[in-house]
């Protein structure tokens, strides 16, 4: 199991008195971790700030979006060199429950090199537009996260009407979508199994990950995603894992091999990370998952514990008093530390 140090997060940044950043760091020592957050969080938060603001405008302004974009490559690579560390990204999550925004410093040291294993070194490319049914749910999906970062939707606690989708198409604009997507992947079948195999714009595969989404049978939608949590590009993990996750729920299935997710804790990106956590908390309903998940996702449970960042600490929590029977709270480590240590 590889050891990956953690830093609690200190540091909260209040911009316009209206939405916090908030940041963490993951994959460095308790006092590395608390020099970084005292010395780069107000920089972290406007940065974020300044592409939200732009991201949330009807037009974006482009340029401006390239020069928030280059602070923010010049900032990551400071810290690089600051540590001499193999890896150094910077990952926002914003929380419509709260809105709020997350960020992590994700750091992979030297001596880390195997967590390297998670990361796309395939160059950005421009692929031909294709006007299909994997090109609509492109374009469905940048509406809903427009929808969602200016606060027109409600993602809480709406029912899906299938087995994965993110805000159940209640909003006015997204709402004939349902019928063409339900439809689509009953007569473009073999176009989205293709292009979620083969296609190599990961904008693609992502999206054809989610209109598998929409298939009727449960245990066949997790059987075609499974190949692909290991894709090479997050943005296609993360999509494939938001609806294994999803279905595991929906149908109230746990039997899953849980290796995958337990190796992918380990990823320096928090979208891995969270997804993964998610899928467990069902799958250890399972007395073979549960005892794996002790035994081999133990101290990663623990490291992601200690992070502030809601969709890692919380699930961890959820995940432990799971498999413990047992509720230390969720901010008491040494106690959680001292069960584990016990667990043969």
């Amino acid at each position: 199991m590889i050891k990956i140090g953690l830093i609690i997060l200190a540091f909260t940044f209040s911009i316009n008195g209206i939405a916090q950043n908030i940041v963490d760091v993951y994959g460095v020592d308790h006092k590395e971790g608390e020099y970084l957050i005292k010395k780069y969080s107000a920089e972290i938060s406007i940065i974020e700030r300044e592409m939200q603001d732009e991201f949330k405008k009807t037009n974006a302004n482009i340029d401006a979006v390239k020069i928030t974009q280059l602070k923010k490559e010049k900032l990551k690579e400071e810290i690089k060199k600051y540590g001499s560390f193999s890896y150094v990204d910077i990952n926002t999550i914003y929380y419509p429950a709260n809105k709020n925004y997350y960020s992590t410093i994700e750091i992979i040291n030297h001596d880390q090199a195997d967590r390297r294993r998670f990361l796309d070194n395939t160059k950005p490319q421009k692929y031909p537009l294709k006007n299909d049914l994997i090109n609509k749910m492109i374009v469905f999906r940048n509406m809903e996260f427009k929808l969602i970062l200016t606060n027109q939707l409600n993602v809480e606690k709406i029912p899906c009407p299938v087995y994965h989708c993110v805000t159940a198409f209640t909003h006015p604009q997204l709402k004939p979508w349902l019928a063409i997507f339900n439809t689509g992947v009953i007569n473009e079948r073999k176009l989205i199994l293709e292009t979620l195999n083969t296609d190599p714009n990961p904008e693609r595969r992502a999206a054809a990950a989610f209109l598998i989404g929409h298939f009727h049978d449960p245990k066949e939608i997790i059987s075609l995603l499974l190949p692909h949590v290991t894709d090479s590009n997050s943005g296609v993990r993360n999509n494939v894992m938001r609806v294994i996750g999803a279905t595991l729920f929906k149908a109230k299935i746990n039997t899953i091999n849980v290796q995958p997710f337990i190796d992918l804790l380990d990823s320096p990106e928090t979208t891995d990370r969270n997804k993964a956590l998610y899928i467990l908390l069902g799958a250890v309903d399972s007395p073979l998952s549960k005892k794996l998940v002790i035994q081999q996702a133990g101290k990663k449970l623990l490291a992601l514990l200690e992070l502030k960042q809601p969709n890692n600490h919380d699930i961890s929590y959820e995940i432990l008093k799971k498999v413990s029977g047992k509720d230390f709270g969720d901010t008491n480590s040494s106690l959680w530390k001292d069960w584990h240590s016990h667990q043969k």
